[in-house]
């Protein structure tokens, strides 16, 4: 009885849209270029605030872009960069990098590794300068090997 009342209502559907579907068929108008232009012209003449309201999100949107690129540039040259840091690349490179590593961090070996790929896949795009960050407080020998790679630096190893 339930898979009688079902088809029934699935037939009644059908039947009743499918005149509907083949009315917007015919009724289906495809636009050209220069109706679509004609209509566009039409809309903005008639509502001349639409370009202002355009223009005014547009102006904004871009100047959102311009002050975060500022910001980040600002946040990025605030950190010192010493002419005792370790560092590779070109100091013309126009990619400056700097790695925070604690050497008996795995994850500053997985970011170690990236940087150096980076460094092979942009050969003289970038400056990746080195600055120790050892977390003492969970890596009992951090320290020791921040102190023993700034003398090998010092060395010129």
């Amino acid at each position: 009885m339930k898979h009688k009342i079902i088809k029934i209502f699935a037939l009644s559907v059908l039947l009743i849209f499918t005149p509907l579907r083949s009315s917007f068929a015919d009724n289906e108008k495809i636009l050209t270029e220069k109706q679509v232009r004609e209509i566009v012209i039409d809309v903005i003449k008639n509502n001349p605030k639409i370009i202002y309201d355009v223009l005014f999100k547009y102006i904004q949107q871009q100047r959102e872009k311009q002050q975060l690129a500022e910001a980040f540039k600002h946040r990025i040259s605030g950190i010192p960069i010493y002419p005792y840091n370790p560092a590779v690349g070109p100091k013309d490179a126009p990619i400056t990098i700097i790695e925070f590593t604690d050497f008996q961090c795995p994850f500053c070996k997985k970011a170690s590794d990236t940087m150096e790929k980076l460094m092979e896949i942009y050969p003289g795009k970038i400056r990746l300068i080195f600055r120790n960050r050892p977390l003492s407080s969970i890596h009992k020998e951090a320290f020791s090997a921040a102190k023993a790679a700034m003398a090998a630096h010092k060395q010129g190893m």
